[in-house]
């Protein structure tokens, strides 16, 4: 079964299968003729890892199958670069959303850990120094940026390095500004 398609002018909505939900994921109405060229359907997954859905097919021939994103489908992303979503929803396919990356450049707009007891990226408690620690890794390489008494002096430190890195997540005002169909906006299966 193909997947269905609504064209809301410049932007598609793909309707994906995950279990017994239809989960919506939004496509460039340009990228409309490719996302409907691949041979199987489009279904969701989820990825407890991202803690994300991903939007995925498989390829069949000589009887294997190799799972394809629909994201590095869309920009045929080379196998050694992955493919970043700006604003980190997994479900905005939409080329503005979409940057061909290192592992570790994508890394640096990810969100933050559950364990991130803070709520800043790069700012931990360091429980033996008694101290607010900033840390990032760049370009794979872990650098320190000094250790704090005060939280307000260590986010302040944390926030301007997290705004100058190349690859945080630029897009977070225009997400905020900008109502993107996520995967809370479903439809149950009748």
């Amino acid at each position: 079964m193909k997947n269905q398609f609504e064209i809301q002018g410049d932007r598609t909505l793909i309707h994906v299968r995950y279990k017994v939900l239809y989960l919506n994921a939004w496509i460039d109405t340009k990228d409309l003729p490719l996302a409907s060229s691949f041979p199987g359907t489009w279904v969701a997954e989820y990825s407890q890892t991202a803690q994300r859905y991903y939007i995925h097919g498989r390829l069949y021939a000589n009887g294997t199958s190799k799972k394809v994103y629909l994201h590095r489908w869309l920009v045929s992303c080379p196998d050694d670069l992955v493919v970043d979503h700006i604003d980190g929803d997994s479900l905005n396919n939409l080329r503005s959303n979409l940057r061909t990356v290192t592992s570790a450049q994508n890394a640096q707009n990810k969100k933050l850990y559950t364990t991130n007891q803070s709520g800043v990226p790069g700012l931990t408690w360091d429980k033996a120094k008694g101290k607010w620690r900033v840390q990032f890794s760049i370009n794979g390489k872990c650098k320190y940026f000094g250790s704090y008494f005060e939280f307000h002096d260590a986010e302040k430190v944390a926030r301007d390095i997290y705004k100058n890195l190349p690859f945080h997540r630029e897009n977070e005002q225009k997400r905020k500004k900008e109502k993107i169909i996520t995967l809370f906006d479903f439809e149950y299966i009748d």
